[in-house]
C-alpha cells in the first residue's frame, strides 16, 4: 500500500524531484509530507513507484483520488488551498 500511497503522492505534490524532497524534508524536521498526509512509512524511489504504477490500469487508481480528497476535506488539510 504504501508504494501506491507513494505514487499518489508524488502525483499530488506535483514536484519532480519528489522522493528526495520528502527526504530532505525527513532529514530537517523528523518527518515528511508522506509521512503526515499519507502514513506512508517508507519514502519509494522513482523506480520503485514507476514499477508499481505500471502495472495498474488508470481506472484503479481513480477510487483512490476520491478516498484521498474526502480524507484531506474531513480533516481539514484542504482550508488553506482555498481561493474564494
Amino acid at each position: 500500500m504504501d508504494g501506491v500511497l507513494g505514487a499518489f503522492s508524488a502525483f499530488f505534490m506535483q514536484n519532480e524531484s519528489f522522493p528526495e524532497h520528502q527526504r530532505q524534508l525527513h532529514s530537517r524536521w523528523g518527518r515528511n509530507n508522506t509521512q503526515t498526509l499519507f502514513g506512508v512509512l517508507k519514502i519509494p524511489s522513482s523506480a520503485q513507484i514507476r514499477n508499481v504504477l505500471d502495472g495498474i490500469p488508470a481506472s484503479g487508481l481513480f477510487p483512490i483520488f476520491g478516498w484521498v480528497y474526502q480524507a484531506l476535506k474531513q480533516r481539514g488539510y484542504l482550508k488553506s488551498y482555498e481561493i474564494l
